[in-house]
C-alpha cells in the first residue's frame, strides 16, 4: 500500500458523517437509521442504539431504500450524499 494511502487510512477515523439540513421525504427515524448506516452499523447494532427491535429497523430500512429509490444500504448512503442529505464532517 502506498505511504499516502496508509496515512489517509490512519486519519480516516477523524472523519464523521452527519445529517444535513436538506429537506427530505424521510421521517426523523428513517433519517436516524440512514445516518447509522453511513456510520457502518448493522441492523442489530442500530436496533440497540435506538432501543427498538430488529424488525422495526428492517421496516425503517425498507422505507429508506424505497424512498431513495435504491436496493441496498450502501446505495442508500451514496444516494443520500448525492442528494445532500448527508455531509462529511
Amino acid at each position: 500500500m502506498p505511504r499516502h494511502a496508509q496515512t489517509e487510512l490512519r486519519h480516516s477515523s477523524d472523519v464523521g458523517v452527519r445529517l444535513a439540513d436538506a429537506r427530505s421525504d424521510l421521517t426523523t427515524r428513517e433519517s436516524e437509521v440512514l445516518l447509522l448506516f453511513a456510520q457502518g452499523l448493522n441492523g442489530n447494532a442500530i436496533a440497540e442504539v435506538l432501543g427498538v427491535s430488529g424488525p422495526t429497523i428492517r421496516h425503517h430500512a425498507e422505507n429508506v431504500l424505497r424512498k431513495l429509490g435504491v436496493s441496498s444500504r450502501a446505495a442508500a448512503v451514496a444516494e443520500a450524499f448525492r442528494r445532500g442529505l448527508l455531509v462529511v464532517t
